[in-house]
């Protein structure tokens, strides 16, 4: 019988926005036979706000774990890429030191990670890595994630992918990151739920153990009587409470993660991140409007996986000099073996 899961992460002063809709354990035909995607054994929806910030020039859906966002402040007088309450929203958490979290005065948890050579952002249940959600991938199915849209700060309008937060225009581009425990194992994400066309085409991506892809996001575009193109945006209501199995609206983009060809294991677990860009906006014909988001992608940090939070060196390691290449040659495949390692630990706790 197929479960259904709600999730709400609360965590150190920041929630995550992130709603899994359906869980089947065992999925099969018969399983999910009543839900809206069949294909997808688990189905998210996610709204993307400044609040859950990752890097400081994004929109995201929950918070950084391990990670120090005191080093990521814009420098003082330089401009910020959110204004007014969504900037004070912002300000709340990045900018924050998230090391050690979450539970960083717990003993008990604490010892636990050390024990595993890790940190409590991998090996605790609630934790989300530098803003990453955690899923259980089964063979021939796939993890879904509707992107609902723009969380709502205070009575402004919200919940529009392509739309800054202050009702300015401009489409957003998606960064969509994914990470499997084993290096080798294959993993991959594509658009679902709507067709493939020219003026609106759909991507996908594979990647083996570290997946990396920045895209447009792709709304659905229709046509008014005066022939003027318009952008469909998501129906959404106030928050994600809605507990139902088919799609929030037409606008939504909805993404499915995968494996195609390599799949080592019939059930593995992953983590996944979706951030949206946001720069500052710039003024176009009396309105502002986002900056073209292809050049944000090449302003990201690529390696932000989960994984870079594992230390796994030796306490009185002593790194060999750059020059002798053969020690250091050995030394990387030690450190490479040791995160491996700490990684598939972390995982299989937390199975």
């Amino acid at each position: 019988m197929m479960k259904i899961i709600i999730i709400a992460l609360l965590a150190a002063g920041s929630q995550a926005d992130v709603r899994k809709t359906w869980d089947s354990a065992e999925p099969s035909a018969y399983n999910l036979r009543n839900v809206a995607y069949p294909e997808c054994s688990s189905y998210y929806r996610v709204n993307l706000g400044g609040d859950n910030s990752n890097q400081g020039n994004d929109l995201s859906h929950s918070p950084v774990h391990g990670k120090d966002t005191t080093q990521h402040r814009p420098e003082e007088g330089s401009p910020w890429p959110f204004t007014g309450e969504y900037d004070d929203n912002f300000k709340k958490n990045f900018g924050q030191d998230w090391v050690g979290q979450p539970g960083k005065t717990d003993s008990e948890k604490q010892a636990r990670a050390k024990s595993m050579a890790s940190v409590t952002a991998l090996t605790e249940q609630d934790a989300t890595p530098l803003g990453f959600e955690r899923s259980n991938l089964h063979m021939y199915y796939g993890v879904c994630v509707e992107v609902v849209g723009i969380k709502s700060v205070g009575g402004w309008q919200g919940n529009r992918l392509a739309v800054e937060p202050n009702d300015s225009l401009g489409p957003r581009w998606l960064e969509i990151m994914a990470q499997t425990a084993h290096p080798d194992q294959q993993i991959c994400v594509k658009d679902i739920g709507r067709p493939d066309t020219q003026d609106n085409p759909t991507y996908e991506s594979c990647a083996s153990g570290e997946l990396l892809t920045c895209r447009e996001s792709t709304l659905t575009i229709n046509r008014d009587q005066n022939n003027k193109l318009w952008p469909v945006y998501p129906k959404t209501e106030a928050n994600l409470g809605r507990n139902s199995a088919t799609p929030m609206g037409e606008g939504s983009v909805l993404l499915k993660f995968f494996c195609r060809d390599t799949c080592d294991d019939s059930l593995f677990s992953f983590y996944w991140r979706i951030s949206a860009s946001q720069e500052v906006p710039k003024m176009t014909e009396n309105r502002f409007q986002q900056p073209d988001g292809e050049d944000w992608c090449g302003r990201r940090d690529g390696t932000d996986f989960p994984s870079s939070l594992l230390k796994p060196y030796p306490r009185n390691y002593v790194e060999p000099p750059v020059f002798e290449k053969s020690k250091e040659s050995s030394a990387f495949v030690v450190k490479a073996s040791a995160i491996v390692s700490a990684l598939v630990a972390a995982f299989t706790l937390l199975m």
